[in-house]
């Protein structure tokens, strides 16, 4: 009966690390389908995993339905089988059964505390869920630097930017403060390039300058990711072939310091 008795706690201690197995890793996989549409992971992976953290997360959670059934129907054939052995004091049942399971189903709290280690992160807003700052109420969109890039790549690109500029339209940009040594007027904006994750992320400044017609706090500025407000010029330089941009900020005050980073600061 002593023996009886041992062998129904491990059962019971094997089955509470099952269920508690299955909890964490259906939360894990509730959270990696959160980080993918919270927008969460632009900021710590390189965008071509994305997809793939989604589909790792539903994968996860399909192996969790799947593995939470075969514990419920083995746990439900245990108990009957009990009941079996004690109607009908079936000793050599039970000795025949442990033979089965001469394991032990030792308790292992460490595993759960690095289990729940990237839980604990998410509820505490790590990483940081995508929040854009509050949109500004002068209308003025936000491009990226690849629409930029691409301002004077062909004739019709040419004509559509030059028609805005003669028109005095503006268009907002966000990035990272590049000052150019000895010049307080033109500089440059950076965004995040990473190979894989956030540990490899670099900044990387667009090739298009930005010029000021007021002299601004560089050194301020310097590292600080800011909002810059200006008009896309195209023009073709005497004596060269190749089109240059440059993008034409009005006064010093149309570059403004951005109270947090863009969530997505990658570059696009």
């Amino acid at each position: 009966m002593a023996h009886d008795h041992q062998h129904a706690e491990e059962h019971q201690v094997y089955y509470l690390d099952q269920l508690c197995t299955i909890g964490i890793c259906g939360a894990l996989g509730t959270i990696m389908i959160q980080l993918y549409a919270l927008e969460a992971l632009g900021s710590i992976l390189n965008p071509k995993f994305h997809a793939a953290v989604l589909f790792g997360g539903m994968g996860l959670l399909v192996l969790v339905v799947m593995r939470a059934k075969a514990v419920w129907f083995a746990r439900f054939n245990q108990i009957d089988e009990h009941q079996d052995c004690a109607h009908d004091h079936c000793h050599e049942h039970s000795e025949g059964h442990s033979a089965d399971h001469g394991h032990s189903h030792g308790w292992a709290p460490w595993r759960y505390a690095v289990l729940l280690l990237p839980i604990v992160l998410f509820f505490l807003n790590i990483p940081g869920r995508a929040e854009e700052e509050p949109p500004e109420a002068d209308g003025i969109p936000v491009l990226n630097f690849s629409e930029v890039e691409r301002a004077a790549d062909n004739a019709d690109t040419r004509a559509f930017w030059e028609e805005r500029f003669q028109a005095g339209e503006k268009v907002r940009l966000k990035g990272i403060f590049v000052p150019l040594n000895g010049n307080d007027k033109v500089f440059l904006l950076a965004r995040l390039k990473m190979t894989c994750c956030r540990a490899d992320a670099v900044p990387v400044p667009m090739q298009v300058p930005f010029v000021c017609g007021e002299t601004m706090p560089a050194r301020q500025l310097g590292n600080q990711w800011v909002s810059v407000v200006g008009k896309i010029k195209v023009t073709k330089p005497e004596g060269r072939e190749a089109w240059l941009t440059t993008i034409e900020v009005e006064k010093a005050s149309d570059v403004k310091k951005m109270s947090r980073p863009d969530p997505n600061p990658m570059y696009n």
